[in-house]
């Protein structure tokens, strides 16, 4: 299903009522060849990315800042509260996190379009390459996101192996199309034996038509 919010106002979550709401199917132009065929409902590349600097196979630039936001959510929560006497704390006490001032104003009513901005911190931090689809409010039948897993898995695989140090798998769907109209393996020049025979061994060993990981 997908939702549509139709308001002439901001849309708040405080205001909002059920009759803001229109909930529709995706059309079945659309749908028609994908669900006859299990093919995706749209067109896109996905690329899978990996390396072997960190256990996780990710890059460790990404690692880090990934660990060191996590440390300070932690800290923030764990250490400077319990540190502050609690007599400083009451309900009035206000933290200053945001240098830029006040910022209460969130969602599309503060900014249109958040859906979709972060697809880099979701994915290699900046390495690798993006086929520009996020991953946000997407079931497993959009290719954008499933196949994204499925890319993923496939360069880890190959890092894992120890057929590359690091590599960068590319794939491309077309809607109504269950078979990918391309793969590709490129390994940086870190590979053990040459990108044409990775590449060979990943399209017999993963299996990338599109619904497959949705089973």
């Amino acid at each position: 299903m997908m939702l549509v919010l139709m308001r002439t106002n901001a849309m708040s979550w405080l205001t909002l009522s059920s009759r803001a709401l229109i909930l529709h199917r995706v059309s079945m132009a659309i749908l028609q060849s994908a669900l006859r065929r299990l093919a995706p409902v749209t067109k896109v590349t996905c690329f899978g990315y990996a390396t072997d600097e960190t256990p996780e196979l990710m890059p460790l630039s990404h690692v880090l800042a990934t660990k060191l936001g996590a440390r300070l959510t932690e800290v923030r929560r764990h250490v400077i509260k319990p540190v502050i006497p609690e007599k400083y704390l009451d309900e009035k006490t206000i933290f200053h996190l945001n240098p830029s001032g006040r910022f209460v104003i969130g969602g599309p009513h503060g900014d249109a379009g958040l859906t979709g901005r972060k697809i880099i911190i979701d994915t290699y931090g900046g390495w690798g390459a993006h086929g520009g689809g996020a991953f946000s409010g997407k079931d497993p039948t959009k290719v954008d996101r499933s196949g994204a897993y499925i890319v993923r898995q496939a360069a880890k695989s190959i890092v894992a192996s120890g057929l590359a140090r690091r590599c960068i798998v590319q794939v491309s769907y077309a809607i109504g199309v269950p078979e990918p109209l391309s793969v590709f393996v490129d390994t940086y020049g870190t590979g053990k034996i040459p990108d044409k025979e990775i590449l060979n061994i990943v399209k017999e060993k993963i299996r990338f038509q599109a619904w497959n990981d949705c089973h």
